[in-house]
């Protein structure tokens, strides 16, 4: 390992990505069926008494598989992220194609929703702390979707992704209000 992995730089993302994806290879939480169940359970129990339209996602690989909480919660309908013009854009869909990025995402004629009649969205993420801060891939289409949204945004992922110490933060970085992880949900400070 070399002097710049022994070191954290606390303000470099790249550094914090590269740590985060050696986490989810080295611990690899994603192949345990458990772990999956648990946090379909914990964001369950976040779910309850909730409605309305909540944009989801459909996992990659290395996230948490939630197709069961889609299934499970009469009471909200689901709005899926599709890529349009470098932006996320949201639709109530059955019918999904592969996206641009290898995603699966809402086809073509499925129903838009205007991201100010979403009652919470659900985000993805590399790595969070408690505080809310969110590390993405990189590319910053959550941001951007998200920057003028006031609704709930519950980000979703492995115990082992989230972190008790700061990571950084840049002003159109977007915050998260919850975390779920198969240990707990935390509401951030």
């Amino acid at each position: 390992m070399g002097l710049h992995k022994q070191i954290k730089p606390t303000q470099d993302k790249s550094w914090w990505r590269d740590h985060f994806k050696d986490i989810l290879q080295r611990e690899a939480p994603q192949s345990c069926v458990q772990i999956h169940q648990q946090i379909c359970e914990n964001l369950h129990d976040y779910l309850r008494g909730k409605s309305g339209v909540w944009a989801g996602y459909l996992a990659l690989s290395q996230e948490p598989d939630l197709g069961p909480v889609y299934g499970q919660t009469s009471q909200i309908q689901w709005a899926f992220p599709r890529m349009e013009a470098d932006h996320l854009i949201f639709y109530i869909s059955q019918n999904f194609i592969k996206g641009p990025f290898g995603v699966m995402e809402p086809a073509e004629d499925s129903q838009k929703v205007p991201l100010e009649e979403l009652s919470g969205i659900l985000v993805p993420g590399l790595g969070f702390n408690k505080k809310g801060h969110r590390l993405g891939k990189g590319r910053g289409f959550y941001d951007r979707a998200l920057e003028t949204y006031a609704g709930p945004k519950v980000g979703v992922c492995f115990n082992c992704q989230v972190v008790d110490e700061d990571i950084p933060e840049e002003q159109h970085d977007i915050r998260v209000d919850v975390l779920v992880t198969e240990e707990e949900n935390i509401i951030c400070s």
